[in-house]
């Protein structure tokens, strides 16, 4: 019986997704492959199909943005299927061969772990680089803090720092290499869709620490991610970026009421300052910043809708993992 589903994301994806799936196809079956194309406009579906037989195809008439196309696969398995783990990955990776069976095989030895991850590096076709990618060299930073620190400096989080040889405790793990107990949907759901992109795999990482699962880092395996290079400045990327950190934070029932107005300030302000000192358009845009804090605005019913079912989910777990202080 195969233990692993694999989901790979795309959205007009075509140059990358053949050679992120034959990867994969050394270490699972196509049958445990599933691939939802986001209405790509570059014909990656229809590829993906004529290359990879027996590969799932999900083809969606409009973008469902990572959390709702995921969700359309992980509900599926939840629902009817023996997987026991679940393997999210981004179209841009290259996969070696034994990544997946040494993530299963960590998470059957420490049943605790409920999301883990390897380290990734620098995209490279003719094997795995040695030099991390931004993406790994920021979280070993960010490690078991929160994502948002650098403007939550009285934020003082209580992540269990017991962990074996090998392992970097964390907040979160990154979407792009997400491998998790397909169970854990089971227990504390799946990805919020109001995100769409971005934040989503920090939202679900959250509550899945408030239930009392682990999150590492598996420092000895290592996944090749591009972290989509040029595309990473388009204006839809920018504005989920932005957008999404803002709501992250509001929809946290750990921040007291009070507290929001500064961090919030704060958050403005930074965003007004890397207007000033953005060198190119891919940096920031003001029109993605006035179209996010627009959407905010206009949707705080959802928001206050957001917070409240997270200070439940807090609450039938007996307490909350994290405090904080008030500024």
């Amino acid at each position: 019986m195969e233990e692993v589903a694999v989901v790979v994301v795309g959205y007009n994806d075509a140059r990358w997704i053949a050679s992120c799936l034959r990867s994969v196809l050394k270490d699972v079956p196509p049958t445990s492959v599933y691939y939802v194309d986001n209405a790509s406009k570059d014909g990656s579906g229809t590829l993906v199909s004529d290359l990879f037989p027996g590969v799932h195809v999900l083809r969606n008439a409009v973008n469902r943005g990572f959390a709702g196309a995921n969700n359309q696969v992980l509900s599926e398995l939840a629902r009817g299927s023996d997987y026991k783990y679940v393997f999210l990955l981004n179209p841009d990776t290259l996969t070696p061969k034994g990544l997946i069976s040494g993530l299963q095989a960590f998470m059957d030895q420490f049943p605790e772990y409920g999301i883990v991850g390897p380290l990734q590096t620098e995209y490279d076709l003719e094997g795995v680089s040695d030099r991390l990618n931004r993406v790994s060299r920021r979280d070993i930073a960010i490690g078991k803090y929160h994502i948002l620190r650098r403007w939550l400096p009285e934020f003082n989080l209580q992540v269990d720092e017991h962990h074996p040889a090998g392992v970097l405790g964390v907040y979160y793990v990154q979407g792009s290499a997400f491998f998790a107990r397909l169970d854990l949907f089971r227990d504390i759901g799946y990805f919020d869709e109001v995100y769409h992109a971005f934040f989503e795999e920090v939202d679900l990482c959250r509550r899945a620490l408030w239930r009392g699962y682990k999150l590492g880092l598996v420092t000895g395996l290592r996944v090749s991610h591009a972290s989509r290079g040029a595309d990473s400045g388009s204006e839809y990327r920018i504005y989920y970026r932005i957008r999404n950190r803002y709501l992250f934070i509001l929809t946290d029932p750990d921040l007291a009421l009070r507290s929001l107005p500064l961090i919030v300030a704060r958050l403005v302000v930074a965003d007004l300052q890397q207007f000033s000192k953005s060198s190119t358009p891919s940096d920031f845009s003001i029109m993605a910043f006035g179209g996010a804090i627009l959407w905010l605005l206009m949707n705080g019913y959802e928001i206050v809708r957001g917070r409240s079912r997270r200070r439940r989910f807090i609450a039938s777990n007996g307490s909350s993992s994290r405090r904080v202080r008030d500024p």
